[in-house]
């Protein structure tokens, strides 16, 4: 197998994104092999993430809750959009082997711990 060099972030990245993206592309290149679709996957988390933060500064600022339209109280419309960001990211995070699904895959065999897929382990 060649090794690949790490890709530079995508230009449409935000900046707390661009600086994430060397370490996490990194461990894509080294765990996934670095192929396309996973860097492109791993460019959507990190968009997902700042959408997220989007989302969480209004309803921090605007908060849980909003006046409906006969004055009753309704639950922020951005309180979905945090859920399914959240999802997102997590179903996103496993597809890279980087959710807590494949981070605590592991097994004790032969006093060493061994992910599932490990020749030792079967």
């Amino acid at each position: 197998m060649t090794s690949r060099v790490v890709p530079p972030a995508p230009a449409d990245l935000p900046d707390l994104s661009r600086q994430r993206w060397p370490g996490l592309a990194a461990d894509v290149v080294s765990t996934m092999g670095g192929a396309d679709a996973d860097l492109a996957a791993l460019a959507n988390v990190l968009r997902a993430e700042d959408r997220l933060a989007t989302v969480r500064a209004v309803l921090d600022a605007e908060g849980p809750t909003v006046t409906g339209s006969r004055g009753q109280t309704r639950p922020h419309p951005l309180l979905v959009s945090e859920s399914v960001l959240r999802r997102e990211i997590a179903s996103d995070m496993d597809s890279l082997g980087f959710g807590f699904k494949e981070r605590f895959r592991v097994r004790v065999a032969r006093g060493r711990l061994l992910k599932i897929d490990d020749d030792l382990w079967r």
